[in-house]
């Protein structure tokens, strides 16, 4: 196994077969977020946003590793916060067609907004100003 800060990466048989059948390997809950894509892997997130597992899958969960945690931002509905026609935390780069239930307000809004990351980027400028 190939770990990383202490968490173990590559998936073992049994956690392939629970990723297959559309079970989180670690909470048990039924469901995933889909994250990003390139290749022929994709990143998936437990739906249970207290678990937040992420993996990352190939083709037919041939090979699949964890990933750590998903970010809160990947978990609607969230108010993000615009600068430069993408969101601030850079959960999407897609200008035209955003997930469902994620919203989004111009910069001078921001009161509005509750996503955590875009919140978090926000504060780190007016930090560096």
């Amino acid at each position: 196994m190939i770990e990383r800060n202490g968490e173990t990466m590559a998936c073992t048989v049994e956690e392939r077969a629970a990723l297959m059948a559309n079970r989180c390997p670690s909470c048990g809950n039924y469901g995933f977020i889909e994250g990003p894509r390139g290749g022929a892997s994709l990143n998936v997130y437990c739906f249970n946003p207290e678990c937040r597992a992420a993996f990352n899958v190939g083709p037919a969960f041939a090979v699949a590793q964890r990933i750590g945690r998903a970010r809160l931002c990947h978990y609607p509905p969230l108010v993000h916060i615009i600068q430069g026609m993408y969101p601030m935390c850079r959960f999407t780069m897609n200008t035209v067609e955003w997930p469902l239930g994620h919203r989004r307000v111009a910069i001078s809004h921001a009161r509005n907004a509750d996503c955590p990351d875009c919140l978090a980027v926000l504060r780190n400028q007016g930090k560096r100003k």
